[in-house]
């Protein structure tokens, strides 16, 4: 490699910010708020919860007392994750839906009647 004669000069780049989203500090960091309220349970619709992170998110939410899961969606399908992914889901209400679309609807109509939020 040879070196330049003259100096070389370039305008500066500004480059744009760059966030990485730390989903499990910032549960972490919403579940400790909510603690420090010292609220009741909440019940809460869990919509199509048909992953591992879904399931275990709603199951250490439950854990700490902060919501009692609603979980919307194929029950076999959960139950399947589920047991892949090691989550007890004994003390959870599953409510069947057979996909997304109808887990949404029924959401919805248990928060308007007041069962979940």
């Amino acid at each position: 490699m040879i070196a330049p004669k003259e100096k070389v000069r370039r305008p500066k780049v500004y480059l744009p910010a760059v966030h990485f989203d730390d989903k499990e500090t910032r549960f972490r960091d919403i579940m400790g708020r909510v603690k420090a309220r010292n609220l009741a349970s909440v019940a809460t619709a869990i919509v199509y919860p048909v992953d591992a992170d879904s399931l275990a998110s709603a199951a250490e939410a439950a854990r700490q007392g902060i919501i009692v899961p609603i979980l919307i969606g194929p029950e076999s399908t959960i139950h399947e994750v589920a047991k892949a992914a090691s989550v007890d889901l004994d003390a959870f209400e599953i409510e069947p839906a057979s996909n997304s679309r109808e887990a949404a609807a029924l959401a919805i109509r248990l928060a308007r009647e007041g069962q979940s939020c």
